[in-house]
């Protein structure tokens, strides 16, 4: 036979995958989306959480600048009504009760929110802070 002639016909691979390798790098993939998105919906919902938690701060500065002019909370009225202030809405911002001597901002999580486990978020004319769950992981 002479040299660098073929005895038999050779197979050459394509530069494809195989279907093994697919199918791990698809379990693969699968596995690590299972991890990351509880951690992503979390994080989003402590995201919303503390936009409402500002603007029950922002609310509760301006009554207490009412309070300051006028010397009665009475008469004030809620700045944002949402939370965020534009947009889709996550959380919904009111006054209760607003008496003379004192008052409570509360953030009332909506539909979109509501696998937040600290639920309503309250903030009240002496500073004190509420939720439903533990109130340090949720202010």
């Amino acid at each position: 036979m002479r040299a660098g002639a073929r005895t038999r016909p050779g197979r050459r691979r394509s530069g494809g995958f195989t279907l093994i390798e697919l199918i791990v790098a698809c379990a693969v993939a699968g596995i690590l989306a299972a991890i990351a998105y509880p951690s992503y919906t979390q994080y989003v919902l402590k995201s919303h959480r503390a936009t409402a938690k500002a603007i029950l701060s922002e609310q509760a500065q301006y009554m207490e600048r009412y309070f300051t002019s006028k010397g009665s909370y009475e008469g004030a009225k809620e700045l944002v009504t949402q939370s965020p202030k534009q947009g889709d809405a996550r959380y919904k911002i009111e006054i209760k009760p607003l008496t003379e001597n004192s008052y409570t901002v509360n953030a009332e999580p909506l539909l979109k929110q509501l696998d937040d486990k600290c639920g309503t978020l309250t903030l009240d004319h002496t500073g004190a802070t509420s939720a439903k769950e533990n109130v340090a992981n949720c202010w």
